[in-house]
């Protein structure tokens, strides 16, 4: 069974992952959130986000064994965008999700650097046997990202959701720690 261990720093040659805390629920984070952009490939386009709301959903890891990580620059610390990490320590799964909210920061391979790290630590936990994620087949970034850590597609949920009026599917990706016996 994997343990519930909580994030420690993780440092890449370019962004650090560390625990979201409190104090980065800014204005800047909710506007993250709220930028039709940087939310086009996500659900939480369909919702208003605050920073009390924002702060609700940062309470919601509490005493959970799922991981919700501040996405850093490591040269000069800067909030770039978040991580989550929903385990299941059961099943030992992981499901990673990204949001990379500065968009200034994008197409520079930090995405890719940050979603390498969490995976690559989540793998290393006692009882982790298989990672997931899962995105828009619209979500060309997001596609690359899953590939080159190492993940394979696994499924597809054939014009699951809308984007712009038009039917999309849904790819889920899975990395397995170790190879699957069955």
């Amino acid at each position: 069974m994997m343990s519930a261990t909580h994030l420690p720093a993780l440092l890449g040659p370019h962004v650090l992952l560390r625990a979201m805390r409190s104090s980065d629920i800014t204005e800047q984070h909710a506007a993250w959130l709220n930028d039709p952009e940087v939310v086009r490939h996500s659900n939480q386009r369909f919702v208003h986000h605050t920073q009390d709301s924002s702060l609700r959903y940062l309470q919601s890891f509490e005493g959970s064994a799922n991981l919700y990580a501040s996405v850093r620059l490591a040269a000069d610390d800067r909030a770039i965008g978040t991580l989550t990490a929903y385990r299941n320590l059961h099943h030992g799964t992981a499901d990673i999700g990204i949001l990379m909210g500065d968009r200034s920061c994008w197409g520079q391979g930090l995405g890719q650097e940050a979603f390498q790290l969490l995976a690559d630590w989540l793998a290393l936990q006692p009882g982790a046997r298989k990672l997931t994620c899962g995105m828009l087949a619209s979500n060309h970034g997001m596609l690359k990202i899953a590939q080159r850590a190492g993940f394979t597609r696994e499924a597809v949920r054939v014009a699951q959701e809308l984007v712009d009026g038009q039917p999309t599917d849904i790819v889920l990706f899975a990395r397995f720690v170790h190879a699957p016996t069955t």
